[in-house]
């Protein structure tokens, strides 16, 4: 087997390979000298694929794809700092046996743990060599391995390559010292792109010695893209931009969980304020209602004696009276036999001198029925007591209302002891569940005749979520356009690291992996900055959650059928903007990104 060179020339400003033709056979060891920039690396480079020729052609007769099956090594090691020299291998053949056995052939076993900081310039060049072999190679490229070594090393790899020639590979070492000379079969003459001269030799020859190959130890990891990733940029994990983008995640979670809470939430926080299932309705388009078997209709009943005048009573969940600030003294009733009186009732019924306090307790007896006083409500002039009363509109209007002496009985007992008002056009009912049955809602909403009670509180509900709602879609429109934004000019922030990386790219095609599988990693580096912004984000989300559940014992979670796809769309944006980035990138050619 053999590889043919026609006539060749490189040029780029000026001519570096000059009308070259020779032929390189299996089996021989080629050295070519010449001193620095008279064309060495070049010819390599043409020889090896890495480079094309301006004119002329390279032929090989091999029966293998002669790319696939070449090794390099350069002067200098070439290996990924941050990763153990074991990664730097597994970077290159996910085969930990055949690692250990080329390791131990080398007699470098005990460095694969190691970083490559933390081993000498003779180490470094023999796991090259260890890499370089990892493929196979039918032809092996070696450029100036020996430059930057000392004597002793020199010597030490000049006789490990030269044992590694075989009857099925070619052998080429480009330099310009004097290690490879005695293990030459020819010594190419490089004159600045011309052969000079060619020297055929008798190398000498090397023991075939070789060490024993134990089995590798068991336990070895794999290589996977995120391993490789986590290891090779731990800078990942407390980068400021993690933190930016888990800002971002958590103010759309959020964002997504107030618009899907809002409705609970404030409702809780109303409802020591209001009666929420209290709603008052015309009468005269009750019957049309359908939802009308929902709702507990309550008529409106007086009853007086002498100058006190009785009002309804509803469940302490239905009753304004039972919202928080109603009262002035005492509590609200715990059962039909207590009632509510106001500071007037007090004062008539028990004397000038009674205070609100004193009466709590004491009976009365009003149209035959004896009651106990169970609170005092407070006076009609206090503002907020007047907004909360008008929440039922079978209660007295507060022109009225300080100078009268009241009773509120339960309602139940009034209707035996009242009078029922056949005149109302209003009427008063309790839709419990109101809440949660939207369709109920939307039909109370049409046909309210008031816009107190629940029903205006509703109202006000409505009109707070369907501003929350439009708030929300502008801001996830506005978002996804300045996010948009983001992963365009985030295309010039890739290509720049990318550049600053495009000799590790490089040399990784050239020491045979291949533009997927680099793709999949430069994916993976983004992915998981990404993705530990989005785990970030997630942690401080449920600190709030759990801290808002502890201080107001309701949870708030988020919309997953909104929020899932939403996270899936930012991230596929993001990846596609890396992949075409990469993509573009890795397009160059191998010599480009070297040089």
């Amino acid at each position: 087997m053999e590889i043919q060179l026609h006539s060749i020339t490189k040029s780029y400003k000026e001519p570096v390979i000059k009308d070259l033709s020779y032929t390189f056979e299996t089996g021989k060891l080629y050295v070519i000298k010449g001193v620095s920039g008279c064309g060495k690396t070049t010819l390599l480079n043409l020889i090896g694929g890495i480079d094309s020729a301006s004119s002329g052609t390279v032929e090989n007769n091999f029966d293998v794809k002669l790319s696939q099956h070449t090794g390099y090594i350069f002067q200098n090691s070439m290996l990924i700092s941050g990763i153990t020299v074991s990664d730097n291998l597994l970077l290159i053949k996910n085969d930990s046996k055949e690692i250990w056995r080329l390791s131990r052939m080398l007699g470098v076993e005990d460095l694969l743990s190691k970083d490559p900081s933390q081993i000498s310039g003779g180490e470094r060049q023999r796991i090259a060599i260890v890499r370089a072999l990892m493929q196979s190679p039918r032809l092996l490229l070696a450029d100036e391995p020996t430059a930057s070594l000392d004597d002793e090393n020199s010597r030490h790899i000049a006789e490990i390559l030269a044992k590694l020639k075989s009857a099925e590979r070619i052998l080429i070492v480009a330099t310009h010292e004097h290690y490879f000379d005695d293990y030459a079969d020819e010594i190419v003459h490089l004159n600045y792109g011309v052969i000079e001269k060619v020297e055929q030799k008798t190398p000498v020859l090397l023991s075939s010695e070789e060490r024993e190959v134990r089995s590798a130890p068991r336990g070895k990891k794999r290589l996977s893209a995120f391993r490789f990733a986590l290891k090779r940029n731990p800078r990942l994990l407390r980068s400021g931009g993690i933190f930016l983008m888990a800002l971002v995640f958590l103010a759309l979670m959020v964002l997504l969980a107030v618009k899907e809470n809002f409705s609970d939430m404030y409702v809780q926080s109303i409802r020591t304020q209001y009666c929420w299932d209290l709603v008052s309705l015309d009468s005269r388009i009750f019957d049309w209602l359908s939802c009308k078997d929902r709702l507990d209709v309550y008529d409106k009943y007086t009853a007086k004696e002498g100058d006190y005048v009785a009002f309804h009573l509803l469940d302490e969940k239905d009753s304004v009276l039972a919202l928080e600030g109603m009262l002035k003294e005492g509590r609200f009733p715990k059962n039909e036999h207590e009632i509510l009186v106001n500071g007037p009732f007090v004062t008539g019924y028990f004397g000038e001198n009674f205070s609100a306090a004193s009466a709590i307790g004491q009976k009365v007896v009003f149209k035959g029925v004896e009651f106990t006083v169970s609170g005092v409500v407070r006076d009609g002039d206090d503002e907020k007591f007047k907004t909360m009363l008008s929440e039922d509109i079978y209660y007295p209007s507060m022109k009225d209302f300080n100078d009268s002496k009241l009773l509120f009985i339960s309602y139940d007992v009034l209707k035996t002891i009242g009078d029922k008002d056949e005149g109302t056009v209003f009427i008063l009912c309790v839709c419990d569940g109101l809440y949660e049955d939207e369709e109920v809602q939307e039909e109370l909403l049409v046909n309210s005749g008031s816009t107190g009670g629940s029903l205006g509180t509703y109202y006000k509900l409505y009109g707070l979520r369907n501003r929350l709602n439009y708030f929300t879609y502008v801001f996830l429109a506005v978002f996804f356009a300045v996010y948009i934004m983001f992963c365009i000019f985030m295309t010039t922030i890739v290509q720049t690291e990318l550049f600053y990386r495009k000799k590790e790219l490089g040399y990784l095609q050239i020491f045979g992996v291949n533009k997927r599988k680099i793709l999949r990693f430069l994916l993976c580096e983004y992915f998981l900055k990404i993705f530990f912004s989005f785990v970030l984000s997630v942690v401080c989300y449920i600190l709030i959650v759990l801290i808002y559940t502890k201080t107001f014992s309701a949870l708030v979670i988020p919309n997953f059928r909104v929020l899932v796809p939403i996270f899936l769309l930012i991230f596929a944006i993001y990846l596609a903007t890396v992949y075409f980035c990469s993509l573009y990138f890795l397009r160059k050619k191998v010599i480009s990104l070297i040089v």
